[in-house]
């Protein structure tokens, strides 16, 4: 949950290579507009939301922050699959 304009929630995975699809859904509840970020290990920038054909085993991080607007914060869901 994003709590103020300036928040950054970060989640980590390790990923056993493949398809991934990675998603965030906002509950109707939810002002949230959220950016997301995908990071590999070192901390590069993959990509954002999407899917990546046969993506590397590896660690992964994803981002969620807000777009910056100050009433875009609240509830998501991300789906890694």
């Amino acid at each position: 949950m994003l709590d103020h304009p300036g928040d950054t929630d970060r989640f980590g995975f390790d990923w056993g290579g493949g398809d991934l699809t990675l998603r965030a859904t906002i509950p109707d509840v939810s002002a949230a507009l959220v950016d997301v970020v995908l990071l590999d290990a070192s901390g590069a920038v993959v990509g954002g939301e999407g899917t990546y054909p046969g993506l590397a085993a590896g660690t992964y991080h994803v981002l969620v922050r807000s777009q910056g607007g100050y009433a875009e914060i609240g509830a998501y869901e991300i789906q890694v699959q």
